[in-house]
């Protein structure tokens, strides 16, 4: 088996950093990626007067800018063609603007702008007809993104229209093709015309490229950087003497012990075939500055602190730490970015990185196999057994997890209660909920802080067949709960930090569908993955509703169910159309900045599903199962454990789900669905998982679920 090799970081003032692809030459340095440090060269580039135009770097006062022919189509197409903005800004990387072409002044006062004619006008509107339809095609993956090679370049900085100052341009953000001939729109008139004749096809820009003369702009042709570790440069300390005095052991100890999940998210992650990093070693430094020089006729030279710096020798990955960094610090963001980046992950890796280092080594090991990153073969780890290490750094316990696979070391198991997020009284007539092959005791219930250690989680063999959850009544307990101020979590850093997680995730999460499953006559819609969707045996005339109030009572409640709420809507606003704040029907959407709800509430979120978007997304492809189009009741369980993990329901949910079950003669009628978004992960710093359980009542009635209680109370109705 070949083994990977991480794209990182070389700093050198004598080598140029470089872009190319890495090569697959056995244990070779690890190849540099530059363009991972564009936000440290637009910062350091910000400030300085300088454009790069014929082959060399002039001042601000050589240079203006002027719009070309077909910058002039585009400002006058626009408001006739949405796609304008589409295939300019995002697939050519000509910003929005008038004048964003470079232009020589010399050259300026020569050139005079012809009219445009009836036919570039009518060329380019046929071509940005076809434009905006390919950009969707693009998106979908059924037609090729033609601007791929374009977009694949780095380039230098470049002034912006209407601003003074350099910003550093890039494929991957804004950038600007610079045109001191002014025969851009000859150029891209004869490149993109093959857009008229469908399907597009991938093409080579390479004419535009040599016109422009690119190459002389590629970042790791004209700019060198170098790190600055102790006001000497990192390329000239002798690294053994260094590695000797400078050493962090207790900083390395830890390090070391998260190794293995870092060879793992190397070996899962990585695009390339590279070798996997075998050894980490932490370093104390008291400065580190980073430099870019800029090679020009008179080199300019620009500098930045860092907190931290990573770098591979010869399969270790050296970590430059500042001394007077606090603890906390050396466990955060910047220092995730400095290993994700020399380790050749991408940036979306980066929190998965930062949780390895929070989490205890068993919860690390849970967390990637949580997200498909499993351990590796035995042969890999074979290759990864460190050839050779220093005396004073011999770690046996170390070398044999590795020989052993990677396994941590396995802790004392303790009979403890993990801290959950807020309180969760057993109110009478309620029950928690959980799957049939239980989960660890205590959360969700018990005393506890707001954001206390993330509790650890349970090693649960994963099911290979749908799993029956259970029910089960819940016991009364007589522990005290703490009083948290919601409102004051909320407006804190941990709360804010907490609600930009769930942010993301929710941005990354799409609503999952439902297997189609028969029983007897009827065709009904259930999930296959466990469940935990109750019911109450009871048969209300009508719905419970929550009490109208003209007040917001947020004593009670906990971190978690407002965490929760807030990841279902951000979730939703983002893939059903004309949802809103108006359908976050709970009195919690106020800690949100939105109007407070005081009316009578059937669920957390209502929504008519008037052109079948939802219904479509939890019934993928059936014509039948829901044909009125209905209205979706839904209440959202949230906990901060796993899936399995029970959750409480009210005696007024219950009588919910039970008048809006679809099980029953009545069944067809019914225009409202009583539906469960189970939320679990929350404020625990792990990724948030979501199953959606429609009609739970219904799934009792089947026997998907059961109820399992010591006693239930019972009334004449």
């Amino acid at each position: 088996m070949r083994t990977r090799r991480a794209c990182g970081l070389c700093t050198s003032s004598s080598k140029r950093v470089s872009t190319r692809s890495p090569t697959r030459s056995g244990r070779s340095r690890l190849r540099p990626q530059f363009f991972l440090y564009l936000t440290h060269c637009r910062v350091a580039f910000q400030t300085h007067n300088l454009i790069f135009a014929f082959g060399e770097w002039l001042p601000l006062s050589r240079v203006v800018w002027d719009g070309p022919l077909i910058m002039t189509l585009k400002i006058r197409l626009k408001p006739l063609y949405s796609g304008v903005d589409e295939l300019f800004h995002k697939h050519l990387g000509i910003l929005d603007a008038s004048a964003s072409v470079i232009e020589l002044r010399d050259f300026v006062v020569r050139h005079r702008t012809l009219p445009i004619t009836g036919e570039s006008r009518d060329r380019l509107t046929r071509l940005l007809d076809f434009a905006a339809s390919s950009i969707e095609l693009i998106r979908k993956g059924t037609c090729k993104d033609w601007t791929v090679e374009l977009r694949s370049l780095a380039f230098l900085p470049v002034r912006r229209p209407g601003c003074s100052s350099v910003m550093l341009s890039s494929c991957e953000g804004q950038f600007f093709l610079p045109d001191p001939s002014g025969h851009f729109e000859g150029i891209f008139n004869n490149l993109v015309a093959f857009l008229d004749v469908e399907p597009a096809h991938a093409v080579m820009l390479r004419p535009l490229f040599a016109h422009f003369d690119m190459e002389s702009k590629r970042i790791d042709r004209c700019v060198t950087e170098t790190v600055i570790v102790d006001s000497k440069p990192l390329h000239k300390i002798d690294d053994a003497l260094f590695r000797r005095t400078r050493v962090n052991r207790e900083e390395t100890t830890f390090f070391k012990q998260r190794l293995p999940f870092f060879q793992r998210l190397q070996y899962y992650k990585l695009a390339s075939d590279a070798s996997l990093i075998q050894s980490i070693r932490v370093l104390k430094a008291n400065r580190l500055d980073v430099t870019y020089t800029v090679n020009a006729q008179r080199p300019v030279t620009l500098s930045r602190p860092l907190e931290c710096w990573a770098r591979e020798v010869n399969g270790e990955l050296q970590l430059f730490v500042l001394s007077s960094l606090p603890l906390l610090r050396r466990r955060g963001t910047s220092i995730a970015e400095a290993l994700a980046k020399c380790l050749g992950l991408s940036d979306s890796d980066i929190p998965i990185t930062a949780a390895i280092l929070r989490y205890d080594p068993d919860e690390a090991d849970v967390l990637l196999r949580k997200s498909g990153v499993r351990e590796l073969e035995h042969s890999v780890m074979a290759e990864l057994s460190p050839r050779t290490q220093d005396p004073e750094d011999e770690d046996d316990e170390l070398r044999q997890e590795i020989l052993n696979g990677f396994r941590p070391p396995a802790r004392q198991q303790q009979k403890q209660t993990p801290p959950h997020l807020g309180p969760s009284a057993a109110l009478s007539g309620g029950v928690y909920l959980s799957s049939s092959y239980g989960s660890y005791s205590g959360s969700g219930s018990g005393s506890g802080s707001w954001r206390e250690r993330p509790p650890a989680p349970i090693e649960i063999p994963l099911p290979v067949s749908p799993v029956r959850p259970t029910m089960r009544a819940s016991r009364s307990s007589t522990a005290p709960e703490e009083t948290i101020d919601l409102r004051a979590f909320v407006e804190s850093e941990e709360g804010r930090n907490e609600l930009i997680h769930l942010q993301i995730f929710a941005a990354q999460t799409l609503i999952p569908g439902v297997e189609a499953t028969t029983l007897g006559s009827r065709a009904q819609r259930l999930y296959e993955t466990p469940p935990a969707s109750p019911t109450l045996v009871s048969n209300p005339s009508s719905p419970t509703k929550r009490t109208a109030s003209t007040t917001v009572d947020l004593t009670d409640v906990s971190p978690v169910g407002y965490l929760g709420e807030k990841y279902v809507f951000d979730l939703l606003k983002d893939q059903l159309p004309n949802f809103g704040y108006e359908n976050w029907t709970s009195t919690l959407r106020i800690l949100a900045g939105f109007p407070a709800f005081i009316a009578e509430s059937l669920a957390d979120f209502t929504y008519e599903d008037t052109d079948g978007s939802l219904t479509e997304k939890l019934y993928p492809g059936s014509t039948s199962a829901m044909s009125p189009r209905p209205e979706y009741l839904m209440e959202v369980k949230a906990t901060s454990g796993d899936q399995n993990d029970t959750f409480f329901m009210s005696r007024n949910q219950f009588h919910q789900a039970l008048h809006l079950s679809r099980w029953g003669a009545e069944a067809d009628a019914q225009r409202r669905v009583y539906v469960l978004f189970r939320v679990s992960g929350i404020g625990s710093g792990r990724t948030p998982a979501l199953k959606i359980y429609a009609d739970p009542h219904a799934l009792l009635a089947q026997g998907v679920l059961r109820i399992e209680s010591e006693k239930v109370e019972v009334r004449i109705a």
